[in-house]
């Protein structure tokens, strides 16, 4: 009997995750790109207006000029532009040439990236000019990884 009720939940658990991934897919595809990009641009040049939640984070993943917004919802509020927080993003790292937005469940890479104008770009999809996707990809990869493997 718990073999089968761990089964079901396993699989529950499973489906749900896999759910949650096309949700956010289709939430990234949909959204208005060229506002996403916008807002990523006006986070960077505002940036230490937010509040910084960097040194809840590991060092291995931020260097000490990175604000970071998040882990999860804490501080992802009404301070984080509205197309932004449709994307329903985990956790924001502002940086000083682009932004990370963690928009997928755990145990996934479904980083929106959005650069400053003139920036190095890099990713794994281009959805516009400065406005890539990043899925922990390595293979068919543009550029450099953001620093968050």
């Amino acid at each position: 009997m718990v073999f089968v009720v761990l089964t079901a939940y396993t699989g529950y658990v499973f489906v749900r995750w896999a759910t949650d991934i096309r949700t956010s897919i289709s939430r990234i595809k949909t959204a208005d790109h060229a506002s996403v990009l916008k807002e990523c641009r006006e986070m960077i040049d505002t940036r230490a207006t937010y509040e910084n939640n960097r040194a809840s984070w590991p060092a291995s993943v931020v260097d000490s000029n990175d604000v970071c917004l998040g882990p999860f919802t804490a501080s992802i509020d009404n301070s984080i532009p509205k197309g932004i927080r449709n994307l329903k993003p985990h956790r924001i790292i502002i940086r000083r040439d682009y932004v990370l937005i963690d928009c997928g469940p755990s145990l996934t890479r479904q980083w929106v990236l959005g650069f400053r104008e003139g920036a190095e770009q890099f990713g794994t999809v281009k959805l516009i000019d400065g406005l890539w996707i990043w899925n922990g990809n390595t293979t068919g990869r543009t550029g450099r990884r953001p620093g968050l493997d």
